[in-house]
Order: structure tokens, then C-alpha cells, then sequence
């Protein structure tokens, strides 16, 4: 088979052909067996399908996509309920001219979608793009245009999840809340948390309040509270799918103190049965609670291009109601925000909102 490649000097075209087989090559490394032979080629339209190569519209073996395009492209998912994710393999855009080749995304099946960006250059390289948890289509339409300045390619790997449905914690421990002694057990029992249909739950995780934290806890468990105060356990759940539970059960244990008997007279000692005569008073030992300063460890953002990521921090010390009147009422409001891979700044992916 002979292939043309007009207007390019002979060893830019053979360097055009070696790296295009060379993709292929890696893009038939990570894709299942089954799908080594899918290639899809970008065109106008739509196409269905979980797993596959997305090339340019240059196409398997050939020099990259030409100049004066604009395609429109939507991957949907073949299977019920799954949501496209494209590993992008190779991204290199030419960014000759004013308007340089670009790439834009949209979170469902049209242009109307939500936008989740624009690149050019090599912007997408390496990065993952996929379908929103929100996105009822699980669909991702892409719309690429280049000028009449130069060429490049683009080549990505096609998968398919499935979505969060979140699991459902629910667990008791007695009445709510509890009153113990110190060194008194609790018994939490947490059977009744489910996951959503088709899931299980994989592990459980139990933070008593105190401290203390239980890693993959079985479905009932006790814990042992030694100091006095009042403690607010919190159950975690995370399904076979990877999906964790966001609902809180607020199990609160108040732990009391030793009283003391200032003052006290009369007969102190006696035989078994024995009514005894004091004289005094009996004092609780108080203790004071202020909203806990230690808000564990860091909580790592989804790389996926397009997922949301809400993060909550809860305070259980406060009455119901209670609500700030002054601003300077509020110290301080501290955020670190750490970048493994400098591109996650230069794309303004982790922008927090208050």
C-alpha cells in the first residue's frame, strides 16, 4: 500500500509515518485485547462505543489532521449508565498563526453542553478527560478546528465508568446521645448502610470523635471512651465502585466526670444495707468544648478533567441555629492548596469557592 503525503519533504513524511505507528502501537498497549483493532478517526457526527483509539482525522498510518478543519465529535457510551473517559496519549497542536489549533470539550452530547475547556499547543497531553458525575448522557462532544498554518496530531485512549451513586450510611448506638462513665464501651452498629443498586460496600471506616479511627471496620464494632467530654462518631462508607458516602449519622457519646464531695460529714463508714447520714453537697466536675483545630490530613483532587469536587468541613459542637451576626465574629479562613504537576496551575483546574 502506498500512502501520500503531498507537499512534505521525504523525511518529515517518514517521521509522520514512523510516529503515527508508534502511537498506534502504545494505544494497542492499553486498550484490552478485544479492542486493539478499534480506531476512530475524528468526523462529523457520533459514535458509540466504551472502548477504542480517537485519532484525528488523519486516521491510523496517516500524516495528522489537515489544515481548515472544524469537526464536531461526540463519543456516547455503549453501556447502560456508563460516562466516556479519553486518556489522551498524544496531544500536539500546531499553534502557528493568530488562531492556533485548538481543541474544545463539552460535558454531554452537543455543543449546548456544559464547557469543561479549550487547548491548544500540547495542553491535553497526558491529562484525562471525562464526563461529569451530572452528566445524564455520560456523552463528551468535541470540537476541534485548526487554520491554514500548519498541522499536527492528537490520539487518545477510550474508556467507559460508571458514575458515582453513592453509598448510604446508617448506623446506631443506643440513644442519641449516649451517657457513660469514663472507660465505659459503646457499641456502634452499622448493618443497615447500603449501597446503591448493581454496588456493595467495600470497607468501612469509623473516626469516634476522640482521635481514634477504624480502618475496613466490621458492620458493628465498640468503642471505649477513656476522657470525659462529649464525642460525635462519624461512619464512612466506600462501594466496590470506588464511590464514598457523603451523609453524616452524628452519633454523640458525652462521657462524664468523677464527682466530688466537697464538705461532707456525718458517719462515712458502716456495714452493707446500712443507711448512712451525710452532710454536704455533691459537685460535678465541668468541662469546656471548643470546636476541634485539627482537620486531618490533606484530601486529594480528581485529576479527571471536568469532575466536581466538593469538600465540607462539619462542626458538631455548635446548637442547631447558631449562626454568625458580625464578620469578625470569624478569625480566620486558612487554604493550602499543593500542585503535583505544574499544568494543574497553568489550566486553573483547583480553584476554590466560598
Amino acid at each position: 500500500m502506498m500512502h501520500r503525503y503531498a507537499g512534505l519533504p521525504c523525511p518529515v513524511r517518514r517521521s509522520l509515518f514512523h510516529l503515527r505507528w508508534q502511537l498506534m502501537a502504545l494505544l494497542a498497549s492499553l486498550l484490552p485485547a478485544r479492542a486493539v483493532a478499534q480506531a476512530f478517526p475524528m468526523f462529523n457526527g457520533t459514535v458509540n462505543t466504551c472502548v477504542g483509539a480517537f485519532l484525528d482525522s488523519g486516521g491510523q498510518g496517516a500524516g495528522g489532521y489537515s489544515n481548515n478543519e472544524d469537526i464536531t465529535y461526540t463519543i456516547c457510551p455503549d453501556t447502560p449508565g456508563g460516562a466516556i473517559s479519553v486518556n489522551w496519549i498524544t496531544f500536539n497542536l500546531s499553534t502557528t498563526g493568530a488562531n492556533p489549533d485548538n481543541m474544545t470539550v463539552y460535558d454531554g452530547n452537543s455543543t449546548s453542553a456544559p464547557l469543561l475547556g479549550t487547548w491548544t499547543g500540547n495542553g491535553l497531553q497526558g491529562v484525562v478527560v471525562s464526563a461529569s458525575g451530572g452528566n445524564p448522557t455520560g456523552c463528551l462532544t468535541f470540537v476541534f478546528e485548526s487554520n491554514a498554518n500548519g498541522t499536527g496530531v492528537f490520539a487518545g485512549s477510550i474508556t467507559c465508568y460508571q458514575p458515582c451513586a453513592r453509598p448510604t450510611a446508617v448506623a446506631t448506638h443506643g440513644a442519641n446521645p449516649q451517657l457513660i462513665c469514663p472507660g465505659e464501651a459503646v457499641t456502634f452498629n452499622s448493618a443497615a448502610s447500603f449501597a446503591a443498586p448493581g454496588f456493595t460496600i467495600a470497607s468501612r471506616r469509623w473516626d469516634f470523635g476522640d482521635g481514634s479511627i477504624l480502618n475496613n471496620a466490621p458492620a458493628s464494632v465498640a468503642h471505649t471512651y477513656a476522657q470525659p467530654g462529649a464525642y460525635t462518631a462519624q461512619l464512612y462508607l466506600v462501594d466496590n465502585n470506588g464511590c464514598a458516602s457523603t451523609n453524616l449519622v452524628d452519633l454523640v457519646t458525652m462521657v462524664g466526670t468523677h464527682p466530688t464531695f466537697p464538705g461532707t460529714s456525718g458517719t462515712l463508714s458502716g456495714c452493707a444495707g446500712e443507711t448512712l447520714c451525710l452532710n454536704g453537697s455533691v459537685t460535678g466536675t465541668t468541662w469546656n468544648e471548643l470546636p476541634e483545630a485539627n482537620l486531618g490530613g490533606g484530601v486529594f483532587l480528581p485529576d479527571n478533567v471536568g469532575d466536581c469536587f466538593t469538600s465540607e468541613i462539619v462542626f458538631t459542637q455548635f446548637a442547631p441555629g447558631q449562626t454568625l451576626t458580625n464578620a469578625n465574629q470569624l478569625g480566620t479562613i486558612c487554604l493550602d492548596i499543593e500542585h503535583s504537576f505544574i499544568g494543574d496551575s497553568d489550566h486553573q483546574h483547583h480553584r476554590p469557592h466560598w
